[in-house]
């Protein structure tokens, strides 16, 4: 008996049952099973895994369909920080499709319309990889997912908003959360009591 799964118009997987999986779209590669219930098990669920998959199990000519929607994380809006010693790592998750090209995609973070660091290099960006965090750091330039951007301590409290598009013509997007508040406080502005 042979199990297909596919999502939206594109095949994800197709296998003999018990005898292993015959096709892979390159999206999941490393992320999916077909259990013994013929069950599709997807690992690392990203924000472009949302859609219709549909099972077909193709002697019996049995067709379901399954909406998975994958929720962005919760990333706090209000960052507080207690020493101009410490870094601070500003996430931004975009909303970006399984088959999305993405030569000419731009990031970029801004305060009072002043950006901070943006970035249009992405020939090492691999639109795979999960999740789809593009955090900004100056020191590792090739790994674009993972680069988490510290403010220096000298960088005041303020609001602090991501951007992206994903080519040129594209409208201004923000990414998750749009924007996150950045308060540098001294232990004496706390409420907490001993």
């Amino acid at each position: 008996m042979e199990v297909a799964w596919t999502v939206e118009d594109d095949l994800l997987v197709k296998s003999p049952y018990q005898n292993g999986l015959v096709a892979l779209h390159n999206a999941y590669e490393g992320r999916v099973q077909i259990a013994a219930d013929m069950s599709l098990k997807l690992h690392s669920a990203r924000l472009s895994d949302s859609g219709v998959y549909y099972c077909i199990l193709d002697r019996l000519k049995i067709e379901a369909a399954v909406h998975l929607i994958v929720e962005p994380p919760r990333v706090d809006s209000v960052v507080e920080v207690y020493s101009h010693n410490t870094s601070v790592t500003l996430p931004c998750y975009l909303h970006l499709s399984r088959d999305q090209r993405l030569e000419e995609l731009t990031v970029w973070w801004e305060t009072d319309g002043e950006v901070l660091f943006g970035r249009t290099d992405i020939q090492v960006y691999n639109p795979y990889d999960s999740p789809y965090v593009l955090n900004f750091n100056y020191s590792d330039e090739r790994n674009i997912d993972k680069f988490p951007h510290f403010l220096p301590p000298s960088l005041s409290s303020g609001k602090y908003n991501c951007w992206y598009r994903i080519n040129l013509t594209d409208k201004l997007k923000p990414g998750i959360p749009g924007t996150i508040a950045v308060a540098f406080k001294s232990f004496n502005d706390t409420d907490a009591q001993f």
